[in-house]
């Protein structure tokens, strides 16, 4: 019975850290084969800032989604390891 509890416990807590993850896709740049990337400069100094803002929310929560995911599937492996 813990090991199902265990087991369980792991998928909530993967299933969390997967829906953190698409709501709070961390930016995606694009990069070129040489190594560059395009940046662009006329933005107002406060759709910057409000940009910066909103990546710099999804860059944390999308880690703390990594983590959530990392833990469940520790949670799944000691119900598995204690059939």
């Amino acid at each position: 019975m813990e090991s199902i509890l265990l087991t369980t416990i792991g998928l909530v807590f993967n299933m969390i850290g997967v829906i953190l993850l698409y709501f709070y896709v961390p930016p995606i740049f694009t990069v070129f084969p040489d190594g560059s990337e395009i940046v662009t400069y006329n933005e107002e100094p406060e759709q910057a800032k409000q940009k910066a803002k909103i990546a710099k929310r999804n860059i944390n929560i999308s880690r703390i989604a990594l983590i959530v995911i990392f833990v469940g599937f520790v949670f799944q492996l000691l119900g598995q390891l204690t059939i």
